[in-house]
């Protein structure tokens, strides 16, 4: 039975895995990418993630980017915008918080990317740490207690 406490794991690859609370229609995805990657692998990502998010229809994202350390292209970065950046209006999406990448040129990538997405339907903020970005989309303190977060943000198999 799934309870309000539950994220429950709906898909993973390679380089992103994706949490659902249905009770929330919150949506929590973590990203973990290398420095080097192909770009044609992150832009199969990227579609990963909005076709997700077109069947689930979440009202609040949690996008963790703790672990990408992949800089998106100028190119890659418009391409993100105009193929997807309606996909939040169309959903309803309320809000998305994304916390920061410890990389910071993959940090200022996803800065960018959301200078210039619209957002006349949505709030979104940067975050450090995903507590703060799971308060902030409502996730209630005591629920926050019970949700084990290292679950959520076990890091992928990393050889660093």
């Amino acid at each position: 039975m799934l309870t309000s406490t539950h994220f429950q794991l709906i898909g993973k690859s390679k380089y992103q895995k994706i949490f659902y609370n249905q009770v929330y229609q919150t949506l929590y995805v973590l990203w973990d990418t290398p420095f080097h990657m192909y770009e044609l692998d992150f832009r199969l990502e990227v579609d990963s993630y909005f076709v997700a998010i077109l069947d689930l229809r979440p009202k609040k994202i949690v996008l963790d980017t703790r672990y990408v350390n992949y800089s998106a292209i100028p190119e890659t970065q418009d391409w993100i915008i105009k193929q997807y950046s309606h996909i939040y209006r169309q959903i309803g999406l309320k809000k998305l918080a994304i916390v920061n990448s410890r990389n910071c040129f993959a940090q200022i990538s996803f800065e960018q990317i959301m200078k210039y997405t619209p957002q006349d339907n949505f709030e979104f903020r940067f975050y450090r740490e995903p507590h703060e970005a799971l308060t902030w989309v409502d996730i209630e303190y005591d629920i926050l207690d019970m949700i084990d977060i290292s679950e959520l943000t076990t890091q992928f198999e990393r050889k660093d």
